[in-house]
C-alpha cells in the first residue's frame, strides 16, 4: 500500500523532469500530470465518493419504498372506504325497504284496529240504546200502569195484574 503511494509521488517528477529543449510545449506533460492527479483523486476518494453515492442512493430508495408503501397503504384504504360506502348504500336500501314494509304492515293493523274500535263502538251504541229504549218503555209502563191503578173505573186487582203478568212471562 505503500509502495503506491510512493509511487504516486514519485511518478510526477520523473514527469515533470526537463530534457532541456527550451522550444517545446509542456501540454503533453501537463495533461500526463493532469492524468496523475485525476487518478490520484480518484484512488483517495473513490471510496468515500463510492460510500456516499451508495448511502444517498440507498436513503432514496428507501424513501422512494416508503412512498410505494404509503401509496398501496392509501389506494387499500380508498379501495375499502369505496366498498364501506357500497355497503352502506345497500344497507340503507335495506333499511328504507324495510322501514316502507313497516309501515305498510303498521297502516294495515292501525286499519284493522280501528275497525275494530268502531264496530265495538257502534255496538255499544247500539247496546245503550237499546238498554235506553228498555229503560223508557219501562218507564212508560210503569206510568201507564200508576195511572191504570189511579184510575177507578177500571176494576183490576193488584192479584189479577200480577196473574196477567205472570202468564205473559211464561
Amino acid at each position: 500500500m505503500k509502495i503506491k503511494y510512493l509511487l504516486l509521488l514519485v511518478i510526477p517528477t520523473f514527469v515533470f523532469a526537463s530534457g532541456g529543449e527550451g522550444g517545446n510545449t509542456d501540454i503533453i506533460e501537463r495533461s500526463i500530470n493532469f492524468i496523475i492527479f485525476f487518478a490520484i483523486l480518484y484512488y483517495l476518494l473513490a471510496d468515500i465518493i463510492k460510500g456516499f453515492v451508495q448511502g444517498r442512493s440507498a436513503d432514496i430508495a428507501k424513501r422512494f419504498q416508503n412512498i410505494q408503501n404509503e401509496l398501496k397503504k392509501s389506494q387499500k384504504e380508498k379501495a375499502e372506504a369505496i366498498k364501506s360506502v357500497e355497503d352502506a348504500k345497500v344497507l340503507s336500501g335495506e333499511i328504507i325497504e324495510n322501514a316502507k314494509k313497516e309501515a305498510e304492515i303498521l297502516v294495515a293493523k292501525i286499519s284493522e284496529e280501528s275497525k275494530q274500535e268502531i264496530n265495538n263502538l257502534l255496538k255499544s251504541h247500539h247496546e245503550r240504546l237499546e238498554i235506553e229504549e228498555r229503560k223508557m218503555v219501562r218507564e212508560v209502563v210503569s206510568e201507564i200502569i200508576e195511572d191504570i191503578f189511579e184510575d177507578k173505573s177500571i176494576s183490576l186487582d193488584k192479584n189479577d195484574f200480577i196473574n196477567l203478568v205472570l202468564k205473559k212471562a211464561a
